[in-house]
């Protein structure tokens, strides 16, 4: 989703992989295989690291598994950390208030990646069985 949002604005850092995204194509990155996803996420959180405060660069890292059945790993700092403040550090990366609430949501609906997780917090808010 940060990618997406990052592509949007001419402000993603460069991928090497053979079929890059580009503007306007964010909707392939979900179709993307495991080792480009965990090579775009390396990417973006590397990015984005140097802005957030408080961040152990050599935390452990933890899984990521979405509804399409790809999987990454990310930094722990990444899921500790409050989602607003990490907004805040993405808007300092991009030296743009791009990256607000309606931003963040457009990109997340052009990439559709759902952690299972979410989708697990969701459906128990939901009062939905799994």
């Amino acid at each position: 989703m940060v990618y997406a949002l990052l592509l949007e604005a001419d402000r993603a850092p460069v991928v090497r992989i053979a079929n890059p995204v580009r503007s306007g194509e964010e909707g392939a990155i979900r179709s993307k295989s495991n080792d480009e996803l965990q090579m775009i996420c390396d990417a973006v959180v590397s990015f984005l690291e140097p802005h957030v405060q408080s961040v152990n660069s050599d935390a452990e890292r933890v899984a990521v598994e979405y509804t399409n059945g790809r999987r990454i790993e990310v930094p722990r700092w990444l899921i500790d950390h409050r989602g607003h403040d990490l907004v805040q550090s993405l808007v300092t990366a991009m030296s743009s208030p791009r990256a607000r609430q309606r931003e963040l949501t457009k990109a997340f609906l052009k990439v559709r990646l759902v952690p299972t997780s979410l989708r697990r917090v969701l459906l128990d808010a939901a009062g939905l069985a799994d």
